[in-house]
């Protein structure tokens, strides 16, 4: 996935599994997290939930080899997309571009409910 993301510009931090995805999250800028489901300590479930409660604003997308099991389930509600295994590579990029556009046109229209 990071080499997917890299060769259309851009940056990408990998981790390997939730715990670590929360400290590189702590401290750097991250504009979209993508995460699959199915991982040891903390599934990517409970790691989107965790987001949610520290960067609310951060774009999520989950993987997963279970389209079926997770993408219509409460548990996914607030992702922001899917990657449902095995996936195209333009997929991967189409995905990540909306999750950055509808989070992007979120926080326009917050701040001018501010003004």
């Amino acid at each position: 996935l990071a080499r997917i993301v890299e060769r259309d510009g851009y940056f990408t931090l990998a981790a390997r599994g939730a715990q670590e995805a929360l400290e590189a999250l702590r401290v750097n800028k991250v504009d979209v997290v993508i995460t699959d489901i199915v991982m040891p300590e903390m599934d990517g479930v409970a790691l989107l939930k965790e987001i949610r409660k520290q960067w609310p604003d951060i774009p999520v997308l989950l993987v997963t080899g279970y389209s079926d099991k997770y993408s219509s389930t409460e548990l996914t509600e607030d992702a922001d997309g899917f990657l449902t295994k095995p996936f195209k590579n333009v997929e991967v990029l189409e995905r990540v571009n909306a999750a950055m556009r509808r989070r992007a046109r979120q926080a326009r229209k917050a701040a001018s409910e501010s003004r």
